[in-house]
């Protein structure tokens, strides 16, 4: 059976939702070959195709040419619906496949007796209103196959793995599968390779990317003794690792097991309307019944309770009730594209439009995503110069931070000077020659701790430490000569998204990996209900399903390390510049990478339920109004029938009132209470 959602399960169906829906092509033939056959049976009980028995005979064999090929093209949906009856599952669906065969036979047993019989039998014949009902059917079911949601994201996240390892044997250096990786084994990690297990360095130095793992953008130095992690980077140097755990054992694999765990049921339907497509099911196939029994009972022939079964069943039930919802999931997602957002999984806007807590990552979320330079403190030299000197050395570098100390540069007008012999040596320290000058650049505990007379500047540094800043030091033939202060830094339009959410009644939560210095200050209560910080990925998934305990929560993240948290939540919304494996696993993608467009999607939502709602009232008003006329009432009260071409009038009506309240969505009006971008003026330069 196909596979649909993001846990990968089976999709639960709407009664006899096909286990693969009747495909496009399917649905225009059909449509085409429904829509002659209308023509056609109007056509005959307008008399335009003469009188009696040839009439009949044209229109009998006219009709069976047109209905046989719709019936092979909608053969998987009435065998569907046929077998969710065995399966319990009884809907909308199985009703109308019920009514499909049953009308089929009478209809046929109609043809044969207007040719042998009475002509005027052939205006009984259904072929045209089972045609038509079939084809509500199949495209209901084509659109959920539409607007079913397709995740990869796990697949993605598998892919981060690295499928090989060089590890050291006896005889030496050997390539082997990561899977014939054994605990205790060792393997070695050069710069730009990724790390292929969790484990401890054993010998050497690495500067590792953690930011996979942590949400951390920062270059951690590691070294003998200090453990690293599978799918983090290694930026720089060399090490040997002894492996600790590879695959689903690893930091990686428990990410992994959580985001698979915890959005196992997050494609499920909505019982609610599985339950009303039920009820609505068991109400018209009793009411059928009850017709048939009524009538039989009358002393009629076996013909007339037949035929008022089978209309019933056929022309009275709302089949539009199973577009009520996928319709205007179509017009959302086309909405949602205009407005800057991508629409994976319309199902989610059904708890989006509940949603009263906002749960957004700080990196790349809530900030832009990398650092920049915010001071400049010099030691003895000019700013000028020290920020040539560090922009020297950081033309060697393709690392994100040295592109900040570039940017920075330029914005100053300041120039690089050549650099020589540039080097990286314990897999963060910089090393250069700037004209006659030795230049190193390093972290602040690298180059003063233990250095005798250079410690006391740790003292100097400390209070630029203390909101846990990013801080790259420098020196100048072994002398300090001054440190960078580096951070990462809001986005224009953070506050103004935040705050217009908090007017919305919502509560604001920030969830971040970084310590609780650098995430402290960014925002304030006017912005924030709550900060959640120092959270490992594998936490932050439990975090926010404690969050889900206590309402409906979205949450928004970029990276990796918020996978889990997304596949814990009600809803997850990724960024448009986040990685892939983070935007194929959630169910809304902000392609702007705007915050605020989150409260549009949660006013669409909302505007969205409410046009659900009503197409549900229109899709059961026409059938409820026909119920009585397929029924038999006007005969049992001595009038004239109702032809059943009121009832395939009536499945038009409804189907056209349903998409037609769909597409008022298209014209919602999502900005006018949204609040302008804040407007960040960039100084160019902070020195002292």
């Amino acid at each position: 059976m196909k596979k649909r959602g993001k846990s990968g399960t089976p999709e639960a169906r709407v009664g006899a939702k096909p286990d693969r829906a009747v495909g496009r092509a399917g649905i225009i033939a059909s449509s085409v070959l429904t829509a002659l056959l209308i023509i056609l049976s109007l056509a005959y009980r307008l008399g335009l195709l003469g009188a009696g028995g040839l009439a009949a005979l044209i229109y009998s064999g006219a009709a069976l040419v047109l209905y046989i090929p719709t019936a092979i093209i909608l053969w998987r949906t009435v065998k569907t619906g046929l077998l969710s009856v065995i399966r319990l599952k009884f809907g909308l669906g199985s009703v109308g496949a019920i009514g499909a065969v049953l009308g089929t036979a009478l209809s046929l047993v109609l043809m044969a007796m207007a040719l042998l019989k009475d002509p005027s039998y052939a205006d009984s014949i259904l072929l045209d209103a089972i045609a038509a009902s079939m084809l509500l059917i199949a495209l209901g079911g084509y659109l959920d196959e539409k607007t079913a949601p397709d995740d990869s994201g796990v697949k993605r996240l598998r892919e981060l793995m690295p499928p090989y390892a060089m590890t050291v044997t006896l005889d030496g250096e050997r390539l082997v599968p990561v899977s014939e990786l054994e605990r205790g084994s060792v393997v070695v990690v050069s710069s730009g390779e990724v790390i292929p297990c969790d484990g401890e360095i054993i010998s050497g130095r690495l500067g590792v990317d953690r930011s996979i793992i942590t949400g951390e953008g920062q270059l951690v130095g590691c070294e003998t003794g200090q453990r690293v992690y599978l799918g983090t980077r290694a930026a720089s140097g060399y090490a040997r690792i002894r492996v600790e755990a590879v695959g689903e054992e690893s930091s990686l694999g428990a990410l992994i097991k959580s985001a698979e765990g915890k959005g196992s049921g997050k494609a499920r339907p909505d019982s609610a309307y599985l339950r009303a497509d039920m009820l609505i099911a068991l109400g018209i196939t009793v009411i059928a019944v009850a017709a048939f029994i009524f009538w039989l009972f009358r002393g009629e022939t076996v013909l007339t309770p037949w035929e008022v079964l089978t209309q019933v069943l056929v022309l009275s039930s709302p089949y539009a009730f199973l577009l009520a919802r996928s319709s205007a999931y179509i017009y959302a997602k086309r909405k949602c594209h205009r407005e800057g957002i991508l629409l994976k999984d319309p199902r989610s806007c059904d708890k989006m439009a509940r949603v009263d807590t906002v749960v957004v990552d700080k990196t790349g979320t809530v900030t832009v995503g990398r650092p920049f330079v915010t001071r400049v403190v010099p030691f003895g030299v000019s700013a000028e110069e020290l920020v040539m000197l560090a922009a020297s050395l950081a033309e060697a570098s393709a690392h994100p931070i040295s592109q900040a100390i570039l940017d920075y540069a330029q914005k100053n007008d300041i120039y690089p000077d050549r650099c020589e012999d540039c080097r990286i040596e314990g897999g963060t320290k910089l090393l250069g020659t700037v004209g006659e000058s030795r230049i190193a650049a390093s972290s602040p505990e690298e180059m003063y701790l233990g250095q005798g007379q250079n410690e006391g500047y740790m003292a100097v540094i400390k209070p630029y430490m203390e909101d846990g800043r990013q801080i790259i030091s420098l020196s100048k033939d072994d002398v300090p000569i001054g440190i960078l202060i580096l951070a990462d830094r809001l986005k224009p339009t953070s506050r103004t998204a935040l705050r217009s959410l908090r007017s919305m009644g919502i509560k604001t939560v920030m969830l971040t990996g970084d310590r609780e210095q650098a995430a402290r200050g960014l925002l304030g209560e006017s912005e924030l209900s709550e900060l959640i910080s120092e959270v490992s990925p594998e936490q932050k998934g439990g975090v926010v399903a404690g969050l889900c305990k206590s309402g409906t929560v979205a949450m928004v993240g970029d990276s990796v390390n918020d996978i889990a948290a997304l596949a814990s939540s009600d809803v997850g919304i990724a960024m448009g510049a986040g990685s892939v494996a983070v935007v194929d696993s959630a169910q809304m993608v902000l392609l702007r990478n705007d915050l605020r467009d989150i409260a549009k999607a949660i006013r669409l939502s909302r505007t969205l339920s409410q046009i659900i709602k009503e197409n549900f009232f229109w899709s059961v008003f026409y059938s409820a109004v026909m119920l009585p006329v397929t029924a038999g009432l006007a005969v049992a009260l001595g009038k004239e029938p109702v032809p059943s071409a009121a009832g395939i009038i009536s499945m038009g009506l409804s189907f056209i009132s349903v998409f037609l309240n769909s597409s008022r969505i298209l014209a919602h009006d999502l900005t006018k209470r949204e609040e302008p971008a804040e407007k960040i003026t960039e100084s160019k330069s902070k020195k002292e």
